[in-house]
């Protein structure tokens, strides 16, 4: 509806309700508010978070709601959504200070020019197509460029040519500079997954969303702290992608540590940035918090205070909780801009909508019992043995009892590292976790999994078995995998021996080498990757704990479906295998970024960090030989970047532990 000038405005919820219904056709667009001329009309527009101190109007020539100061002693004092005005005095009274772009300018008379009108009119009509072609030629070419710079040939972690290869195999030429910004714009692993879901309409809008929003809006940084698996990255990335897909002119980036952001804000001020788990390197390298933190006032100063670029940071709750004093100095991880997220926060409604979504995107129906049954499992697989078709099964529909999503609403509960939605998804994505869902709530999420992950490794069958030392490869790798790991040589030695310590036999085509010899060692290793890579794809227990990225289609990569079923399965090898294990396969970089050591030595008088929650924690007896394995890998040429400020440096025993080793080394040398 066009803006109406009325008398008044409804003066209760039900008379606003009652006009919202009768003028717009979706009741959420409805105003009733001033315009720049202190007439109050009735609009259907797009609401705007407004901040507290100020008013909604209605600019009649941007035709759009804008803020305005107001003047009135009970002006609002919190943020607020414009349609929602009727809650406050801001109809009442406004100040209509209105800059010049935001009022009517006054048209003079047209002169006399009807005897050049039709010439002119020609003149301009050929310029203005002339105009046209080339800025839809520049378009064009620019829109070539950036879907260049944004392809997904860099994501395949190590898949690809990390150098910036393309397609063809040749090298993309770039500056310094532009070759830094596309590395940002690739997003990695975390992301993959949440990026589909997005595409599939996962995600649900709550109540929690709309609040984020308007702190983006009006902040232009929002900071979400909340447990394992409530949902912060899939908030971050439909925050991002809402402000990129209404401004075609951003580009969103993404980075890994907080000395990042400034640098692409030097280099593009119309950026969406998002900063996912944004605290994890500084629990191992604390010592850079105090350079971070500069960093990010200083981007808050020059480019977010005035919304040159938009920034979006999650942080996991319990490392929050430990590091959270030495960041009062930052004002965006204090309130407006800091956001708490958990499972608290959700409604029993929003709840029940994100089972609804998660259902229709796996294609799960609930049925009246006796209509139709159930996919039922063969009695030699009932026991969850292997022999599974993983593509004929999840092609099915999965038809439940009537009901189903009640009761996953009204049972589940959140366990430490699995809160609601993580846990919906998990149950999700392994169909018959939806069979035995009263086990599963019943004796907690944590014991179910415990007791999936003891069958599946003492599986008799021998797909099975080496299925499950993929799934501990994977985990020992970091939480990524890829087909080509398992015939690269440093990689490749590392599965083998985490088969002979599960005792499954690792080289798939060892028969062929006794009967071929040895002279065809790359044929030899391509039939073993291919071999690995169709347990990966087809393997339905893989596929229930490995998220294939579905843009890496050249070299697919595998990460773990979500960062908490990572580490559970990290301490479930700890707890089977034990620690001396974890530290003779892990990769470095899994050793020093995924675990810790034992608790007593931090001190929290001087703010030192505590363990992490669902981490791997090396006991004292394993300090030398911790310490002997990281001392290889430098010996061996292994990069262990900023190792002198690792945290591990700080426990008074492994640092005597590590001196003593290191000494011994530069003795035997010299």
């Amino acid at each position: 509806m066009a803006n109406n000038v009325v008398e008044n405005c409804p003066q209760t919820f039900k008379d606003w309700a009652s006009r919202a219904t009768l003028k717009c056709s979706n009741e959420n667009t409805y105003h009733c508010v001033k315009d720049e001329f202190s007439s109050i009309v009735e609009v259907c527009t797009t609401p705007l978070w407004i901040q507290k101190g100020h008013c909604p109007i209605y600019n009649t020539g941007l035709k759009k709601i804008v803020s305005t100061e107001c003047t009135d002693p009970n002006c609002p004092s919190e943020v607020y959504r414009s349609d929602a005005v009727y809650k406050y005095n801001c109809y009442q009274q406004f100040s209509t200070r209105i800059t010049t772009e935001n009022t009517r300018a006054t048209i003079p008379a047209a002169p006399n020019v009807a005897p050049i009108v039709g010439p002119l009119i020609a003149v301009c009509v050929v310029a203005l197509l002339l105009v046209v072609v080339v800025v839809v030629v520049v378009v064009v070419v620019i829109m070539i460029r950036r879907k260049r710079q944004s392809g997904f040939n860099g994501r395949e972690n190590g898949c690809g040519d990390k150098n910036g290869a393309g397609e063809d195999g040749n090298r993309m030429e770039s500056s310094p500079e532009e070759s830094s910004l596309n590395n940002h714009r690739i997003s990695g692993p975390a992301f993959w997954k949440t990026e589909d879901y997005l595409e599939k309409n996962v995600f649900t809008i709550s109540k929690f969303y709309e609040n984020a929003v308007g702190a983006l809006d009006i902040y232009g940084c929002v900071t979400i702290v909340g447990p394992p698996g409530c949902g912060k990255t899939l908030t971050a990335l439909q925050l991002a992608s809402r402000k990129c897909g209404k401004d075609g002119g951003s580009q969103l980036y993404f980075c890994q540590a907080l000395e990042e952001i400034l640098t692409i804000a030097e280099k593009d001020s119309n950026a969406y940035i998002i900063v996912d788990d944004c605290l994890d390197k500084y629990l191992y390298f604390p010592s850079t918090l105090q350079s971070a933190m500069e960093c990010l006032n200083k981007t808050y100063a020059e480019y977010i205070k005035d919304k040159k670029i938009y920034l979006i940071l999650t942080a996991q709750e319990d490392k929050w909780n430990r590091i959270k004093s030495l960041l009062n100095g930052c004002c965006l991880f204090n309130e407006p801009h800091l956001l708490t997220m958990n499972s608290k926060t959700f409604s029993e409604i929003e709840k029940r909508n994100m089972v609804i979504r998660h259902f229709e995107c796996f294609d799960i129906e609930e049925i009246l019992g006796g209509q139709k049954s159930h996919i039922t499992i063969p009695a030699n697989q009932a026991k969850d043995s292997a022999n599974e078709e993983t593509s004929n099964l999840m092609e099915k529909t999965t038809y439940v009892q009537k009901g189903t999503v009640e009761y996953i609403v009204r049972i589940i509960k959140d366990e430490e590292e699995f809160s609601f939605p993580l846990k919906v998804d998990l149950i999700c994505i392994y169909i018959r976790l939806l069979k035995s869902y009263n086990g599963v709530f019943n004796n907690g999420f944590k014991a179910f999994l415990t007791k999936f992950f003891d069958t599946w490794s003492n599986d008799t069958d021998i797909k099975e078995k080496r299925s499950f030392c993929i799934l501990v490869f994977a985990a020992l790798l970091g939480g990524e995998i890829s087909p080509r790991d398992f015939s690269a040589k440093k990689t490749g030695d590392m599965y083998n021996r985490i088969c002979i310590g599960y005792a499954c036999q690792s080289n798939a085509n060892k028969s062929v080498q006794k009967e071929e010899g040895k002279d065809k060692p790359k044929q030899n290793e391509f039939i073993e990757q291919q071999s690995e890579r169709e347990l990966l794809e087809t393997n339905l227990r893989l596929k229930s704990c490995l998220y294939q990225g579905s843009k890496g289609q050249g070299c697919p990569c595998f990460a773990f479906q979500h960062s908490s079923l990572f580490r559970f399965v990290l301490l479930y090898i700890q707890k089977k295998k034990g620690e001396s294990f974890i530290i003779e396969n892990a990769t470095a970089e899994t050793l020093l970024n995924k675990c810790w050591l034992d608790l007593s030595f931090f001190d929290e008088k001087k703010n030192t960090l505590l363990k992490l929650e669902g981490s791997v924690i090396f006991s004292r007896k394993y300090f030398l030989p911790l310490a002997e394995r990281i001392l290889s890998e430098i010996q061996n040429g292994e990069c262990i970047p900023e190792w002198d400020k690792h945290v591990f440096l700080s426990h008074e025993e492994f640092l005597n532990v590590w001196n003593s080793i290191n000494k011994a080394h530069v003795m035997d040398v010299v």
